[in-house]
C-alpha cells in the first residue's frame, strides 16, 4: 500500500433523533490522518477499515477480549480486597 495514500474509516456514532425521540447510529467517514480529531473513544467505535475488513473484525474481537480480561481482573482484585 502506498504510504502517501490515506485510508477512509467509518465511525459509528450514536445520535439522538429529536423527531422520533429515539437514538440512532450515524456512520461518518473519516480519513485516518484526521481520525484523532474526530474519534471519541467513549462514544465511537471503528467499524470498518476499507480494503481490509478482516483487520477491522480482528481488532473488534481483540477489543472485546481485552474488555472481558479487564472485567475479570477487576473482579479478581475486588475479591482480594474484601476482608
Amino acid at each position: 500500500m502506498n504510504p502517501e495514500k490515506d485510508v477512509q474509516i467509518s465511525i459509528k456514532t450514536p445520535e439522538f433523533d429529536t423527531l422520533t425521540g429515539k437514538s440512532k447510529f450515524v456512520y461518518n467517514k473519516v480519513s485516518f490522518k484526521n481520525l484523532c480529531t474526530h474519534l471519541q473513544p467513549e462514544r465511537d467505535k471503528v467499524v470498518e477499515i476499507k480494503n481490509n475488513p478482516k483487520l477491522s473484525r480482528e481488532k473488534s474481537i481483540n477489543f472485546k477480549n481485552q474488555q472481558e480480561a479487564d472485567r475479570q481482573l477487576a473482579a479478581q482484585n475486588k475479591k482480594q480486597l474484601q476482608p
